[in-house]
């Protein structure tokens, strides 16, 4: 907003004592303010370098999720392929997460990572995300797909906060359910003879 005051703000951080309390607060800053340099461009906004670190935390947090909201409209809505057949097995209180839109969704809601880190192994094939709402408590479930079975990965509810020992032997029961389910139909003897006929 006001060049002076971002002149003023780059003399001080170089010039800052390393001697300081609370160096963590100049890293923090600096960081920050790197990030909302992006953002403010994408969304056409401007900085006020005379905001105090509080207030850095607060519009950045704002920026990150309008930014993320307008990549969530954009974002394609179209299912996995493959993946609604294990829809039929999902019970009450679970959803499976079938599209990029709604993973993406997902790690937006809960504050983690299901996203950025397991979108392109959901893509391929070869893990299963589910949104879990049990007795109020909600989480995160992720299983991976393997060649004979479904191993459960991770459970975490917002923010990768642990869940109660109740949920997480509800969703371990659910996976050896679920691959109960799945060898009886006969699932990974299907999928072995689809992978052989590619080969």
């Amino acid at each position: 907003k006001d060049l002076n005051h971002y002149f003023e703000d780059r003399i001080s951080s170089t010039t800052a004592d390393l001697n300081n309390p609370y160096p963590h607060d100049y890293y923090s800053r600096n960081q920050l303010l790197n990030d909302m340099i992006q953002e403010a461009q994408i969304l056409d906004k401007k900085i006020d370098y005379t905001w105090s670190l509080n207030r850095l935390r607060e519009v950045h947090k704002e920026w990150t999720e309008q930014i993320m909201k307008i990549e969530i409209e954009s974002l394609d809505d179209v299912s996995v392929d493959g993946i609604d057949y294990f829809d039929k097995f999902t019970p009450e209180g679970f959803k499976l997460l079938k599209t990029q839109k709604e993973v993406f969704t997902e790690g937006s809601l809960m504050k983690h990572c299901v996203y950025t880190a397991y979108w392109n192994t959901i893509k391929n094939g070869n893990y299963l995300a589910y949104h879990v709402n049990y007795k109020g408590e909600e989480a995160t479930l992720g299983v991976h797909i393997y060649d004979d079975r479904l191993v459960f990965n991770q459970c975490y509810s917002r923010y990768n906060q642990s869940v109660s020992d109740d949920l997480r032997l509800h969703v371990m029961m659910f996976v050896d359910t679920l691959n109960h389910e799945l060898k009886k139909e006969n699932y990974f003897l299907t999928k072995k003879e689809q992978y052989v006929e590619l080969i």
